[in-house]
C-alpha cells in the first residue's frame, strides 16, 4: 500500500528543500501555497489523520507555521491529530490525538506517526474526536464569539 503524505502551506518547500519524493512506500508532496476552500476540505476529508508539526517562531524573522487553526478542522471531521506541545495545540487536540514534547526528536515524530497507523489506536482517537465534535462547529464558535463581544461591550 502506498501512503500519501502532504506538507501544505507557504514555506514548506524552503524548509524541506524539495517538492516531491518517494521514500519506501510513502509518496511525499509539498504544496507550497494556500489551498482553496474546496482543496482544503478535500485534504481534510481524504486524510487518515492530521500531523501538525508546527512550532512557534524563535527568531524575529522566522516563518510562522500556524497549525492551531487547522487542528479543529481535522477534529470536526472525526480525525485524530498529532501536534507539538506548543501554544494552545495540546488543549485543542485534548485526548483526540497525540502530543509530542517540545524537545522531541525526528525519531519521536516518526514513531508518533507510525503509532497513528495502528487502526485500534486511531479508532479510539477518532471516537473521542466525534464525541467532542460540537466544540468545533461553526454555530458553537460563532455563539462563543458573540458572547465574548457582548461581554466586552459591557465594559466599553
Amino acid at each position: 500500500n502506498t501512503i500519501n503524505f502532504y506538507f501544505i502551506g507557504k514555506g514548506w518547500r524552503k524548509k524541506i528543500g524539495w517538492e516531491n519524493k518517494i521514500i519506501k512506500n510513502v509518496t511525499v508532496r509539498v504544496f507550497d501555497r494556500e489551498l482553496s476552500e474546496a482543496e482544503f476540505k478535500f485534504f481534510i476529508q481524504e486524510s487518515v489523520f492530521g500531523v501538525l508539526p508546527y512550532r512557534q517562531p524563535t527568531k524575529l524573522y522566522d516563518e510562522i507555521f500556524q497549525g492551531s487553526g487547522v487542528a479543529p478542522n481535522f477534529l470536526f471531521d472525526g480525525k485524530a491529530c498529532l501536534v507539538f506541545e506548543e501554544g494552545g495545540r495540546p488543549e485543542i487536540v485534548g485526548n483526540s490525538g497525540s502530543v509530542l514534547q517540545k524537545n522531541g526528536t525526528a525519531d519521536d515524530l516518526a514513531g508518533a506517526i507510525d503509532a497513528l497507523f495502528d487502526p485500534g489506536l486511531r479508532h479510539v482517537y477518532e471516537q473521542r474526536a466525534q464525541i467532542d465534535r460540537d466544540r468545533f462547529s461553526v454555530e458553537n464558535h460563532a455563539a462563543k464569539c458573540v458572547y465574548l463581544f457582548n461581554s466586552l461591550l459591557k465594559y466599553g
